[in-house]
């Protein structure tokens, strides 16, 4: 008796922590000596909203909550102790009001 062949090809886990279904809006960014922070929300569509903090343009930590309401909230909760522990706020450019790449 012959085996079964696999009905469904392998298809790789994709490369991607979590779908984004838009495009990541910066919230905030600070500086402090020679570093910079900026903070930045995703929208993950049905898994809900992602907040991203990077330092230097690297990664430092996301976390993600069901509601908009809350991920802002953790947003501004940061900005705060940030600023709190010496980190000054930049101005956003006028693009990065929205959007960025």
């Amino acid at each position: 008796m012959a085996r079964p062949t696999n009905v469904l090809a392998w298809r790789p886990r994709s490369q991607s922590a979590e779908p984004i279904t838009a495009r990541p809006a910066r919230l905030w960014q600070m500086r402090k000596d020679t570093s910079q922070i900026e903070c930045v929300l995703r929208d993950c569509g049905s898994l809900g909203w992602t907040v991203q903090v990077l330092l230097n343009e690297q990664s430092l930590f996301r976390s993600r909550f069901a509601a908009w309401v809350d991920a802002i909230e953790s947003a501004e909760d940061r900005y705060a102790a940030l600023a709190q522990s010496g980190w000054t706020p930049i101005p956003l450019d006028h693009d990065d009001h929205g959007n960025f790449d």
